[in-house]
């Protein structure tokens, strides 16, 4: 969740036409300090779903010269639709964990 709302920030930044350099996200501390593991999944899946709602209207308002804008996030240029990409390959990823490490789903 906080890597896709740092993610979504940015994407939001730069569509925007905000020129200041976004800072880099320490993925390591933004997950120890977020206590997930005392929320419940019901607090987690909402909270997700948030998220995404939030990621998605985003999406819904972002025109076609804005996908093309660039930015610069730790201190190196990035697109409004590379981070867009990345947010969903970033699901994906995740999604592929959960099924290697407890699914054993073919799918993947």
């Amino acid at each position: 969740m906080g890597s896709e709302r740092v993610m979504s920030y940015r994407m939001l930044a730069i569509a925007r036409n905000d020129s200041a350099p976004l800072p880099v996200m320490e993925q390591d501390q933004y997950v120890s300090m977020a206590n997930f593991n005392k929320l419940s999944w019901k607090q987690l899946l909402t909270g997700l779903d948030a998220v995404r709602s939030n990621t998605l209207s985003l999406l819904s308002t972002i025109d076609d010269a804005a996908w093309v804008r660039s930015g610069t996030v730790m201190n190196s240029p990035v697109s409004v639709g590379t981070i867009a990409y990345g947010i969903a390959g970033h699901e994906l990823h995740h999604l592929k964990v959960i099924n290697d490490k407890y699914l054993y789903s073919p799918f993947y």
